[in-house]
């Protein structure tokens, strides 16, 4: 189940970021192309007929992102984007840890301008996470000695004359 972490500071949960998978199919696009031309060419082959979302994930995490220039300076902010959750089997992540880890190819950029970017892309299927309106409470159930049972209704009486 993903969870997102409270925020420290303002007291309001922090944002959370991941590939949509979903996404995709509601917009007529496909996963697996755009996956399939970041595999490394030891992969390109045997994935090349797959459309597992899962098998890309697993590859591409495990072995094709740490080829020489899966990352590099001269990609876009969202390509290193995409390629970011790619690498880390789509696990989602905080503004402030993209920025952390997206600092070594595009440094100086804060999380609110990630925040934006993230927010509108339309080519990806970058998406937050929602955060939850109501917070889930688990029901404990009632202490007998502070909160005791009702009494028992009363049996109905029955006139038998």
């Amino acid at each position: 189940m993903i969870s997102e972490k409270p925020s420290v500071n303002s007291g309001e949960e922090k944002p959370n970021y991941f590939i949509d998978l979903n996404w995709y199919n509601e917009a007529g696009h496909s996963f697996p192309f755009l996956a399939r031309a970041r595999l490394c060419p030891a992969h390109q082959k045997s994935l090349a007929t797959k459309d597992n979302p899962d098998a890309f994930l697993k590859v591409i995490g495990n072995c094709c992102s740490s080829i020489e220039g899966f990352f590099n300076a001269r990609l876009t902010v969202k390509e290193l984007l995409f390629r970011l959750f790619l690498s880390n089997g789509n696990q989602p992540l905080e503004l402030d840890e993209i920025a952390e880890r997206l600092g070594e190819w595009k440094g100086g950029l804060s999380p609110q301008t990630l925040g934006r970017l993230l927010d509108n892309d339309s080519f990806y299927g970058l998406r937050r996470i929602p955060i939850s309106t109501s917070p889930q409470i688990e029901e404990s159930p009632p202490d007998p000695e502070t909160n005791p049972p009702p009494p028992p209704l009363p049996s109905p009486q029955v006139d038998l004359t």
